[in-house]
């Protein structure tokens, strides 16, 4: 793994114990040097858009895989969901740092999100999605349990192999006709 990415991932391991922490914590996780981090980032500010960007774009590869490998969009959605859940996808760093989130250059933020919104809209035609639930839900929800998963992983108070299965459980129970009508 190259500098800079073990670098990111003990920024997202780091960051969730403490928001505030030094460079030099995450030196001390990534296995590099406190300078190592200031030549790749000279501010704390770029090491979290750098590990905003990679979020978006790991979780924007996991869901033009899911998009790819399934046919319907109930099932493209099942799919995202568990394997951003088995990838263990750091969504939770995005909300840490909503202070810094305007300094990002979006792109890799909004083309995640133009493809999750249109599988959004495939889903409503299909009627996979209450009426009820807006599009802003929608992405809410799929946060809240992105980052109820993490949690769990990180605190071991749930089964590794059951999160994925009730990650998937608890989003389609917040969203579909079914339950939401209740």
């Amino acid at each position: 793994m190259k500098a800079e990415d073990k670098i990111i991932q003990a920024a997202f391991k780091i960051y969730y114990q403490d928001a505030s922490a030094s460079f030099d914590k995450i030196a001390e996780e990534a296995g590099v040097s406190r300078m190592t981090i200031h030549r790749k980032f000279p501010k704390r500010e770029a090491l979290i858009i750098a590990a905003c960007r990679k979020l978006f774009q790991e979780g924007s590869q996991i869901l033009e895989e899911a998009l790819e490998a399934e046919k319907t969009s109930i099932e493209q959605l099942k799919s995202f969901v568990v394997r951003s859940v088995k990838n263990r996808l750091n969504y939770h760093f995005v909300y840490q740092f909503q202070e810094i989130h305007h300094l990002m250059d979006h792109e890799d933020c909004t083309a995640f999100y133009n493809k999750l919104e249109k599988l959004y809209q495939n889903l409503k035609e299909e009627k996979h999605i209450a009426n009820s639930v807006t599009e802003a839900w929608f992405f809410h929800m799929f946060d809240a349990v992105m980052m109820t998963a993490w949690h769990t992983y990180e605190h071991g108070c749930v089964a590794p192999n059951d999160i994925p299965k009730l990650a998937w459980q608890s989003f389609l129970g917040s969203v579909s006709p079914s339950t939401s009508s209740q």
